[in-house]
């Protein structure tokens, strides 16, 4: 079973012969197929109507139970956290040009205010959110490593 599931995506999975996947939590069930039959058999799940989250994944394969975990995301709401993390790192940005130039000694940053931080503090802020910006694109990021030159 796949780790990462994005909503309204559709795909196949090979079930062997006697196997039940369910795919839940303790209230929830977002999923679950039966191959009754002594031959495997593919099948297409289609996530149009799962629900987002972290959830576990019961495979019973003639009696041996395993199980994982797989993450259940919408991909309309990572473009949401792309989008804020994005203008995150712009906006550092900008506190971090401002500071050397020695322009401002507070900035506001959704609806917080930033009082004469370190450039180690804002740098490393800067780095926290390239890191979520690496995770929500997956391997495919944009950003692979941030390089910081200091003067001396």
């Amino acid at each position: 079973m796949k780790e990462l599931i994005y909503i309204g995506e559709k795909f196949t999975l090979t079930l062997p012969a006697h196997t039940k996947i369910i795919i839940g939590d303790k209230t929830t069930t977002v999923y679950e197929v039966e191959n009754l039959l002594s031959a495997s058999t593919n099948i297409i799940v289609d996530t149009a109507n799962f629900v987002s989250g972290n959830y576990t994944v019961v495979s019973n394969v003639n009696g041996a139970i395993s199980i994982s975990a797989v993450e259940i995301v919408d991909p309309l709401a990572s473009m949401d956290a792309l989008n804020d993390a994005l203008t995150m790192i712009k906006e550092i940005d900008q506190v971090l040009e401002d500071r050397a130039k020695n322009a401002i000694s507070q900035i506001t940053i959704n609806n917080k205010t930033i009082v004469n931080s370190s450039l180690d503090s804002l740098l490393s802020l800067r780095a926290m959110y390239i890191k979520k910006v690496n995770k929500i694109r997956g391997k495919s990021g944009i950003f692979k490593s941030v390089t910081v030159f200091k003067g001396g």
